[in-house]
């Protein structure tokens, strides 16, 4: 069997790249037998188009249904005490950016045992984190930046695809860009695994 679907877009700096997919697939009918294996192995194959094979790789993840359920269900927009964001904040003020970062960070480390108790709100909340600390140094990872709080690791899908699009330091980003790109994904995130709409 096999289905094309659509995957989103994200807006990048020097192009785009395309979000996660969360695919879960449900088996119909039963076998019946005395000796049930434990596991049977399924071939799951992803094709791109072909104008996108040189450019774009997938990556396959198997996740049991149970560990994403939890996951999304540890989501929720209580864990996120500094969202929504004042309705006077200005994506294209770097002080705003810098603010934001520093108030993450705060409740991202308040916790020692975050993630471990809400994996899926620590994941997010240090995606959220990158992008604010990308947007108020839009030259990372070059040029001058402070030392973040080494608890925080330089993980996730936002910072790896931002070190990955900047393997050049020249031409150095235009910060108004940079806001306008991180903003857009901020606010997609958030809407999608938070349902929390933020609008300027």
């Amino acid at each position: 069997m096999s289905t094309i679907i659509n995957v989103k877009t994200i807006n990048r700096l020097n192009g785009f790249s395309l979000k996660p997919l969360d695919l879960s697939i449900r088996f119909l009918g039963h076998v019946s037998l005395q000796d049930i294996p434990e596991h049977i192995p399924i071939q799951v194959s992803i094709r791109l188009g072909d104008e996108w094979i040189d450019q774009l790789c997938p990556i396959v993840e198997a996740l049991p249904a149970d560990n994403m359920s939890e996951s999304a269900d540890d989501v929720s927009p209580e864990l996120f005490p500094f969202l929504p964001l004042p309705s006077q904040f200005d994506p294209y003020n770097g002080l705003e950016w810098q603010s934001l970062a520093k108030e993450i960070e705060h409740w991202l480390l308040q916790d020692p045992a975050l993630d471990m108790t809400h994996p899926g709100c620590y994941i997010l909340m240090w995606e959220l984190f990158w992008m604010a600390f990308v947007a108020v140094f839009p030259s990372f990872p070059y040029g001058q930046w402070p030392d973040w709080d080494p608890r925080i690791p330089m993980d996730g899908y936002f910072i790896s695809d931002w070190v990955a699009d900047l393997d050049e330091p020249e031409p150095t980003p235009v910060p108004a860009i940079v806001h306008e790109s991180v903003w857009e994904q901020l606010k997609a995130a958030v809407d999608e695994l938070l349902s929390m709409r933020i609008t300027m």
